[in-house]
C-alpha cells in the first residue's frame, strides 16, 4: 500500500523562509532610510523658519544703521523644542555693500553643524527698505 505525503519538505520550507526574511530586511531598510529623510528635511525646514525670523528683524531697520562688515552674536530661535543659533555676517563680498544697500549672509546651526545658508541684498529705497535674495 502506497501512501501519498502532502505538505512541503524541510528544504522548500526554509527556502521559503530565508526569501521571506529578506523582503522584510529591504522593506524595513526603506523605511528607515525615508523616515531619516524625513527628519533632515523637517530640520532644514524648521532652520530656514529660524533665519527667516531673524531676517524679518532686520528688515526693519535702515540699511545706513547696519555694520559695515563683521558678524553679529548667535541669535538663538527655539522651533519645536530645538535651538537654532542664527549668525548674521555683514559684507562679506563689499561689492554689494553700499550707502542704500546691504549684503547679509545667513547661517543657521544646530549642535555645531552648519543646516542652513542663504544671502540677501537690503536696499533702503525711499523710507520702505527692499530684499532680494542672493545665492552666497
Amino acid at each position: 500500500m502506497k501512501r501519498s505525503q502532502a505538505g512541503f519538505t524541510l528544504t522548500e520550507l526554509l527556502v521559503s523562509m530565508l526569501i521571506l526574511g529578506l523582503v522584510v530586511v529591504s522593506v524595513l531598510s526603506a523605511q528607515m532610510f525615508q523616515l531619516g529623510m524625513n527628519t533632515k528635511n523637517e530640520e532644514l525646514t524648521q532652520a530656514g523658519v529660524a533665519a527667516q525670523r531673524v531676517m524679518d528683524g532686520v528688515r526693519s531697520t535702515d540699511t545706513a544703521a547696519m555694520p559695515v562688515s563683521g558678524s553679529s552674536q548667535p541669535v538663538t530661535v527655539n522651533i519645536s523644542g530645538r535651538a537654532y543659533k542664527v549668525t548674521l555676517t555683514y559684507c562679506a563680498p563689499a561689492t554689494y555693500c553700499t550707502k542704500n544697500a546691504q549684503y547679509i549672509q545667513v547661517d543657521v546651526t544646530a549642535d555645531n553643524k552648519n543646516i542652513f545658508s542663504v544671502a540677501n541684498v537690503l536696499t533702503s529705497v525711499g523710507s520702505g527698505v527692499v530684499s532680494a535674495g542672493v545665492t552666497p
